[in-house]
């Protein structure tokens, strides 16, 4: 589905719910939330759609989470995870919210249409994902 024709269904949904069901329908939004990204969506429900992060500022954590899978740290910790109680096929995967919450800003800029932003912001996501490929032999 594309984000225009996703953003209208959900306009239609808000404008049929009162208050009351906008809330019980957001608490059990926020029931499925990750542990691990639960105070992201605090931080977005607090701030709402006011304010977007600056763009430099998504850029420099893009490049310093580019600088850590340089590093090899987020291929380390693979084997059990007692935490989550199973086996890790490739150590630490929390960079994967990260890129998540990256793209959505990435979206956003496109949306506004701060394509060149959108552009370098892609590029740079990419970037980090393509250090995972292997040369082909």
């Amino acid at each position: 589905m594309k984000v225009r024709e996703f953003l209208n269904g959900v306009q239609m949904i808000l404008e049929k719910q009162s208050q009351e069901e906008l809330g019980k329908t957001l608490l059990g939004i926020a029931r499925n939330v990750p542990s691990g990204e639960r105070a992201a969506f605090l931080k977005r429900l607090e701030s709402g759609d006011k304010k977007r992060t600056p763009f430099n500022t998504v850029l420099k954590a893009v490049r310093k989470l580019r600088k850590k899978a340089e590093s090899g740290v987020l291929s380390e910790g693979w084997g059990w995870d007692s935490d989550y109680r199973e086996e890790r096929e490739w150590g630490d995967e929390s960079w994967s919210t990260d890129v998540d919450l990256f793209l959505r800003e990435a979206l956003g800029l496109y949306s506004e249409g701060c394509f060149e932003n959108a552009l370098t912001l892609h590029g740079e996501i990419f970037g980090i994902l393509e250090l995972g490929e292997e040369a082909a032999s």
